[in-house]
């Protein structure tokens, strides 16, 4: 039996997206565990989520599609508490994510997807 490490409940606001040289002020659209086998209005199609469910170990992956299209320069993904109080600060320890090690509670990707409609795939174990 797979442990789920993904927590059912995040939002986009758990979600704070940093970085960018000309397309900065990225948020989360949505986010949903790969695992998820239903999705709400207006976010992960039926076929996507057949995807996701198809990707090794999807109670280990979050998924989280970005408000925009980013461009090609580092983008840090955090999982946070509330991202309006996250972004104002350093990123200290107290604004992970409750429950996750701030050191796995963040990770950095060279290029946000080409379209706002791709989605970011996380491995969070």
């Amino acid at each position: 039996m797979s442990q789920t490490y993904i927590p059912t409940d995040l939002t986009p606001a758990n979600i704070l997206i940093q970085g960018g040289e000309s397309i900065t002020g990225i948020s989360a659209a949505w986010v949903l565990p790969a695992s998820a086998t239903t999705a709400p209005a207006n976010t992960a199609t039926p076929v996507e989520l057949a995807y996701f469910n198809g990707l090794m170990n999807p109670a280990n992956i979050l998924v989280v599609r970005a408000s925009v299209a980013g461009d090609f320069s580092p983008y840090t993904l955090r999982l946070v508490n509330d991202n309006s109080a996250a972004s104002l600060d350093i990123f200290e320890v107290t604004e992970a994510l409750a429950g996750f090690d701030p050191q796995l509670a963040e990770g950095t990707r060279r290029a946000l997807p080409p379209t706002p409609t791709s989605a970011i795939v996380t491995r969070c174990a």
